[in-house]
């Protein structure tokens, strides 16, 4: 599957992070996006993001322009949280659009006016998904079905992921329907090729929001 990580800064994102949003800016005027919580040395599914300029490296480019999902990323990044990161304009994406607005001055509609959108722009190199390299470590599991009944689920010492994809989800802060949407057949859209015979048997590439 295709792992398209959204600045969904994959899943559990922050509240509003206005010093992100205002910090300092360079002699040309340009801010520099916070790093997202996911860019750890030690995470090997981390986002790197290209620097201010800079195009980013695309493994498989996506099939498709995913504007609305590029802006969450972007909107996650700054820590103004869109919810998740699905590419749909929905309550908590406006929410986040009317902090961002009102963290930099622009008239507060909560919608991605032209204004708006020019102030994202110095971040358009940043993409709305990639490919990533499932780790066996984190594909592994343990996956179990849980119970329906809530006095059940009180009786287990931990609540597991019932499936990786949900597991997957999470961690790129989006849904398991946006990730099939993302990796029809279990491929990343715009690959190109069979799926893998046994997509469960072992990791695999997955396209994700870029969180």
């Amino acid at each position: 599957m295709r792992a398209w990580i959204f600045v969904a800064s994959v899943l559990l994102l922050g509240g509003c992070n206005m010093g992100g949003a205002e910090q300092d800016q360079s002699a040309q005027g340009k801010q520099e996006a916070p790093a997202s919580a996911n860019q750890t040395a030690g995470d090997p599914l981390a986002a790197h993001d290209p620097a201010m300029g800079e195009k980013a490296a695309e493994d498989i480019p996506d099939s498709e322009p995913r504007p609305m999902m590029q802006a969450q990323v972007v909107l996650d990044r700054l820590g103004f949280t869109p919810g998740v990161v699905d590419g749909k304009e929905g309550l908590s994406t406006r929410n986040a659009v009317s902090g961002f607005q009102e963290a930099n001055g622009l008239q507060v509609t909560g919608k991605f006016d032209e204004p708006t959108k020019q102030k994202l722009a110095q971040w358009s190199n940043i993409p709305a998904t990639r490919v990533v390299t499932i780790p066996q470590e984190f594909a592994a599991g343990p996956f179990n079905k849980l119970p329906e009944d809530e006095t059940e689920q009180a009786k287990l010492e931990t609540m597991s992921y019932e499936t990786l994809d949900e597991k997957l989800a999470e961690r790129f802060h989006t849904t398991v329907d946006t990730l099939k949407l993302l990796n029809p057949g279990g491929m990343p859209a715009g690959a190109t090729g069979a799926p893998p015979a046994s997509p469960s048997a072992s990791p695999s590439t997955s396209a994700s929001p870029t969180v």
